[in-house]
């Protein structure tokens, strides 16, 4: 961590930690930021206004963190089912022929799905997410969502649903993909 090699940070660097990384808590929305940037401090402090969490969610945050005993278990068996369902991705994948930018961590798999655009742009982005999502009943991120610069890159989120229903929803989007490259 930045705050292990220095005494300060200063003003460049800033120090970010949220639950739902660690804690495979998507949309908790609950964190910390360190930083000595004042003018960084107030900014933020006028938006949390609208964002705040709750005093007892922080206490029962606080508590859940300071258990280091679970908190190391739940993150070696989270890492550990977190690996099986990435190898049982990345293989069904290649199975329904999807290709896909290989992670070595993370929940989510990045699928190329430029060679299904009709057009390079981000309408035939938007195009191909709806055509996925009428057929095959998938929801994938688009990339114009995540503010990836080219169009036909898609945001596969796998941590959070029963790996047999990831792996039937990859062979409705293989099913949808083939009638596309056959038509």
């Amino acid at each position: 961590s930045a705050a292990s090699r220095r005494a300060t940070l200063g003003d460049h660097v800033h120090l970010v930690w949220a639950f739902s990384k660690d804690f495979g808590a998507s949309g908790l929305r609950c964190g910390v930021l360190v930083s000595e940037n004042k003018e960084l401090l107030r900014a933020v402090d006028t938006l949390a206004y609208w964002g705040a969490v709750s005093g007892d969610t922080q206490a029962r945050l606080a508590q859940l963190v300071a258990d280091r005993e679970w908190v190391d278990a739940y993150v070696a068996e989270n890492q550990r089912r977190l690996g099986a369902t990435s190898a049982a991705v990345s293989t069904e994948l290649a199975v329904q022929g999807i290709p896909f930018v290989p992670a070595e961590a993370a929940f989510f798999t990045l699928c190329d799905l430029r060679d299904f655009l009709d057009a390079p742009t981000w309408e035939a982005e938007r195009t191909l997410w709806q055509r996925l999502l009428d057929e095959a009943h998938v929801n994938l991120t688009p990339g114009e969502a995540c503010h990836i610069v080219e169009p036909g890159f898609f945001r596969l989120c796998w941590a959070s649903v029963p790996i047999e229903g990831v792996l039937a929803g990859l062979r409705r989007v293989g099913a949808v993909l083939r009638e596309l490259r056959e038509g």
